[in-house]
């Protein structure tokens, strides 16, 4: 089961959390010491579920297309929907003409990914990015989880933050 989850942290100049399980398979093979978290550059991370070598075909454009650069929010949303359009643009729509069932769109290539990155200021963010019939790049408020375990784990932090923020509730009143 892969779980990839993004944590923002309450106080947003504090920072992100992004983890995952290390189980990575592929038929009868499975790696139990892999990794589901990528590094993009100095103020980037991302983690991926889905086909491996679909996500890093992603990883490696967007670590391309990023550079080493400290980024606005505009700039580098600029910068991914150019990443997420241009396969969409090639494995989606490119694919499907080659087949001949063009105009129908069949998505050929659909990783599912977190993007934790740091912005000017000390300030950070967390995306979802994703590639189905209309690519988009998701800001996240609070947290986040991708990969067939996202149910139990968006249950599991639901259920947390509403513990905590009756704490801090019964707390402050005190």
């Amino acid at each position: 089961m892969t779980t990839v989850i993004g944590i923002k942290t309450l106080a947003p100049s504090d920072g992100l959390v992004l983890c995952s399980d290390s189980q990575l398979g592929s038929g009868d093979l499975v790696d139990l010491e892999g990794t589901k978290l990528f590094k993009l550059n100095d103020y980037a991370a991302i983690g991926c579920a889905g086909d491996i070598a679909e996500a890093q075909m992603l990883i490696e454009e967007l670590q391309i297309e990023l550079k080493d650069e400290l980024l606005d929010r505009r700039e580098l949303r600029k910068r991914v929907e150019n990443v997420l359009l241009k396969f969409y643009n090639e494995y989606a729509v490119g694919w499907s003409k080659r087949l001949g069932i063009w105009p129908r769109i069949v998505n050929f290539y659909n990783p599912i990914s977190l993007l934790a990155v740091r912005l000017p200021q000390n300030r950070f963010a967390l995306y979802r990015l994703t590639l189905t019939s209309k690519p988009s790049m998701a800001e996240i408020n609070n947290y986040e989880a991708i990969g067939t375990g996202d149910k139990l784990s968006n249950l599991v932090l639901r259920q947390y933050r509403r513990s905590l923020f009756a704490m801090t509730k019964k707390t402050s009143q005190n």
